[in-house]
């Protein structure tokens, strides 16, 4: 994304409904999905780093995103976060509870992204992938190519398991 598009995602995820909405209900699953406390937490292709100072809130949170911009606006948020590919996570087997990937899974075309979360995970870990599932909540500027994944070859891929 270029440095505008961050700018306008930095100035209305806080208020924006469907950011909004979509916090809530992770903070929500989150509380009743983990005994353990506190948290490890991978957030990847982290943004501007709004849902990774909520999961800070749980423990040790880290983002990383390929974007220079992404880490300017996290770092501006006090977040921890690594530049780097979701195909080529720069952490060791094992680490994370929970690794998150809200709004970047579609955007990748290689199933090296999804071996590379599992890696990652600690065993009994848990992973939450949000995507726009059906085309009529992509962004104006989205064509059908930029999206590689939607929900059912997610649902269907068992790389997870």
């Amino acid at each position: 994304m270029e440095k505008e598009v961050y700018l306008q995602f930095y100035k209305m995820e806080e208020s924006n409904w469907w950011f909004r909405g979509t916090r809530m209900f992770l903070l929500d699953w989150i509380k009743r999905s983990f005994k353990i406390k506190p948290l490890k937490s991978l957030d990847v292709g982290c943004g501007t780093g709004i849902w990774l100072s909520e999961l800070s809130k749980f423990g040790d949170a880290v983002g990383l995103d390929v974007s220079e911009e992404a880490y300017k606006f996290c770092k501006s948020r006090g977040m921890e976060i690594k530049l780097g590919s979701i195909e080529k996570i720069p952490f060791s087997n094992n680490v994370f509870d929970l690794v998150t990937a809200i709004g970047v899974i579609e955007h990748v075309d290689d199933d090296q992204a999804i071996r590379e979360i599992a890696r990652v995970l600690k065993i009994g870990g848990k992973v939450v992938i949000l995507t726009s599932a059906f085309k009529s909540l992509w962004s104006k500027g989205k064509r059908k190519t930029d999206h590689h994944f939607t929900r059912e070859p997610i649902a269907k891929k068992n790389t997870l398991e």
